[in-house]
């Protein structure tokens, strides 16, 4: 099968080289390291491109990229798509919306949730109560199997999923969105982490000041 770069469409390009981009953050931010994390672009054609199984992110090329269709069968590329693209797939399958999907392990967010707490459910920053207050946390699944995606199958309609012990899914209408989720997830959670470790107790916005946050036509 050729690689993604004989694809001739401008939109194959641009999926691939947004791929690497994203790609490159992931490993340069310590969402991922080693060869942990997944992503994908749902295209025009019904399939996605995903990120190759056992590869440093840092180093992919888009002649390591993969395209599936929608049941998980490689349509182009020579590498085996990522082990977690069973999970990609109920994220597309479960929000029509979603054309992207990221799944990385940021450390505060798995640090803050080992107990299987959700500290974005009374949020104590404005980002948190704008972007993560729908955020859950999932019992553990094992990676690269299919519990993942039954795990998060009935949860696909929220642009958060954690993952016990584990890692995030972050998914939106492009790669910049679900990217700009996970940033704001683990920085909220690193400040959560903090403020614990210095013995602070955060108070939780008020009911009138998340009410007044909701107001926010934030991006429109």
């Amino acid at each position: 099968m050729p690689g993604l770069f004989c694809m001739s469409t401008e939109e194959s390009r641009m999926n691939t080289d947004e791929i690497i981009l994203f790609a490159n953050l992931l490993y340069e931010r310590k969402y991922s390291v080693g060869t942990e994390g997944n992503i994908s672009i749902r295209t025009d054609r019904d399939s996605v491109i995903i990120t190759p199984s056992n590869m440093i992110k840092k180093f992919i090329t888009p002649d390591d990229l993969v395209e599936a269709d929608m049941n998980g069968k490689v349509i182009r590329g020579s590498r085996k798509p990522s082990t977690e693209i069973a999970t990609h797939l109920a994220l597309y399958r479960g929000n029509t919306e979603t054309k992207a999907v990221i799944h990385a392990h940021p450390p505060f967010t798995i640090l803050v949730t080992l107990s299987g707490d959700n500290p974005f459910t009374n949020p104590v920053l404005a980002e948190s109560a704008l972007f993560l207050c729908d955020t859950t946390v999932l019992p553990f699944a094992r990676p690269s199997t299919g519990e993942g995606a039954e795990r998060i199958r009935d949860h696909a309609h929220r642009k958060v999923i954690v993952i016990a012990n584990h890692g995030s899914f972050t998914h939106g209408k492009d790669l910049t969105e679900a990217f700009a989720l996970l940033e704001t997830l683990e920085k909220c959670a690193m400040i959560d982490y903090y403020a614990k470790y210095a013995g602070i107790e955060a108070a939780p916005l008020s009911e009138e000041q998340l009410s007044a946050i909701g107001k926010i036509e934030y991006g429109k």
